[in-house]
């Protein structure tokens, strides 16, 4: 695994980066004792500049793709307005059980609607030009396909955040299927004259992709 950016830059912006409300604190926690492969969940850095982008955009509606023990799904339930949505999916029941423990616990548990099934049966019930932001956590083999599955319900100036888009800095001699799907989607957004996009060295890397 290659340092994206430098561990003591990375650790310091960890640091100085507001702390998160006590029960995510909680969910990470259980989540590092208890649970298999919990680097897997987004970051207290990544995951507060999505709440931000939230904020920022005042959005009502999200789609997240990946749940896993529901830290990203919490983030986002906590900043959006009492008539908001994050409608979350993933394919592992195991985070079902998980995750609804910590959202029965918030007060803003309700706003998330947590969907365990194929995350494209899903996606192909939801309505078009509806979602303010669609964040992108899931199989990364699949990545350009969920793209394309999701751009066409993401509003005019609606936003896709995609999360590691970077690779462990593998994208550069992609060889792994995870690698190879993450980087033809970045690829692809490059050339994509239907959105504008700007890649991050945050954590894993965020790429941002703004709908014209």
């Amino acid at each position: 695994m290659k340092d994206i950016v430098n561990p003591d830059i990375e650790q310091y912006c960890h640091e100085i980066t507001q702390p998160e409300s006590p029960l995510l604190r909680e969910l990470v926690a259980d989540t590092w004792e208890n649970m298999s492969g919990p680097q897997m969940m987004t970051g207290r850095v990544p995951a507060k500049l999505l709440r931000m982008l939230i904020q920022l955009m005042g959005a009502k509606h999200v789609l997240e793709l990946g749940t896993y023990t529901g830290y990203s799904a919490l983030t986002i339930a906590e900043v959006l307005p009492d008539d908001g949505q994050v409608i979350s999916c993933d394919v592992n029941p195991m985070c079902k059980s998980f995750s609804r423990y910590y959202f029965e616990q918030s007060p803003h548990g309700y706003k998330i609607d947590l969907r365990i099934a194929p995350a494209f049966e899903t996606i192909a019930t939801l309505p078009d030009n509806h979602f303010d932001i669609v964040f992108l956590d899931a199989d990364k083999a699949n990545y350009l396909k969920y793209y394309e599955a999701t751009l066409s319900k993401l509003v005019s100036g609606g936003l896709l955040v995609i999360d590691n888009a970077l690779w462990y800095g593998e994208v550069l001699a992609p060889e792994s299927k995870h690698a190879i799907g993450v980087h033809e989607l970045n690829a692809h957004l490059t050339a994509d004259e239907r959105v504008e996009n700007v890649l991050l060295t945050v954590r894993d890397g965020m790429h941002l992709v703004r709908k014209k």
